[in-house]
């Protein structure tokens, strides 16, 4: 990844408090992980759904902002398994069809044993 993306997203103090970490990135592409906490379950004792939504969202993020300077314009997410606190979540984004303008972003979240937990969708705006 660029060094000065890695200091910016290094900085996000939303990612931070996650503990979201950057594993890779590339144009198109980012993985990022996180350690589920205590504090990140829902009164099911599963890990809340917020949680994976901004591990993907981060994901997307970094995947679509590696050259060129992007915002959302849609996100969605569909949760196909659970996940505990303990587990280690492991978000790959990929870049599925940039234009000039409009990207479409697939995003993966696994736990490190593989399983998968959720599927997300973005669509990008280049801005710059």
């Amino acid at each position: 990844m660029k060094l000065e993306k890695i200091k910016i997203f290094s900085k996000d103090p939303f990612l931070n408090m996650l503990g979201v970490k950057i594993e890779e990135s590339s144009e198109g592409y980012a993985k990022v992980s996180l350690t589920a906490t205590d504090s990140m379950v829902n009164f099911n004792g599963a890990v809340h759904g917020a949680v994976i939504f901004a591990l993907a969202d981060a994901a997307f993020s970094i995947a679509c902002n590696y050259s060129q300077k992007k915002t959302a314009v849609s996100a969605s997410i569909s949760f196909l398994s659970a996940a505990t606190a303990g587990d280690t979540l492991i978000a790959e984004a990929n870049c599925d069809k940039q234009g000039k303008k409009i990207g479409g972003y697939s995003v993966k979240v696994f736990t490190s044993a593989g399983k998968l937990v959720a599927a997300f969708s973005g669509v990008s705006y280049t801005i710059s």
